[in-house]
């Protein structure tokens, strides 16, 4: 029962700490009350958590439920396996796809049409989607692909294609992606 009880705060922690990072980091949420009602963002990460703690407590029917409904009401395909920790910002969560193997890292701020897309061809321990480090904003309609590695601190343009590592403290555009400046 304890069990329960402990994934139960752990998933209002998450919940919390996204609608504080949210008001904290998108002005047009003046109020608490606005990002529950309104941010659409957050609806997508709410029922992202909820269907991954349904598959944490082995209710995989109903996390894929919960997926789907997601993927209808909001646009959003969030896989129910992939880990995004707390607290995280979704902006316009329209056309966001994130594969059953990624990971985010805390403190990230990810815009529309943002793929985190695997790789048949490559397969690193199991992973085939991408993981995105600590403080990372992800620009409109970018495209990561791969078991690769996105370090902290990073910033990715809009429409840029990733299918290699990006070091810690860069900004990185363009299709193929290249640095552009690089801070550590």
């Amino acid at each position: 029962m304890l069990f329960y009880v402990d994934l139960f705060c752990l998933f209002m922690d998450d919940i919390l700490g996204d609608i504080y990072y949210i008001k904290e980091n998108d002005p047009s949420m003046k109020y608490i009350y606005m990002i529950l009602l309104f941010h659409i963002g957050f609806h997508s990460l709410f029922l992202y958590r909820l269907s991954h703690l349904l598959f944490k407590l082995n209710l995989e029917f109903l996390s894929l439920c919960v997926w789907r409904l997601n993927s209808m009401l909001n646009s959003c395909d969030i896989h129910p396996k992939a880990l995004i920790k707390s607290p995280c910002m979704i902006d316009h969560s329209i056309g966001i796809v994130i594969g059953e193997t990624a990971m985010i890292d805390e403190r990230c701020q990810i815009f529309q049409g943002v793929t985190l897309g695997g790789r048949k061809q490559k397969i690193i321990e199991n992973r085939r989607h991408p993981m995105i480090g600590k403080n990372v904003l992800l620009g409109c309609n970018c495209i990561i692909l791969g078991p690769i590695i996105i370090g902290n601190h990073c910033k990715i343009g809009s429409g840029s294609v990733v299918i290699e590592n990006i070091p810690f403290n860069t900004t990185a555009v363009g299709i193929p992606c290249k640095i552009i400046t690089n801070i550590g």
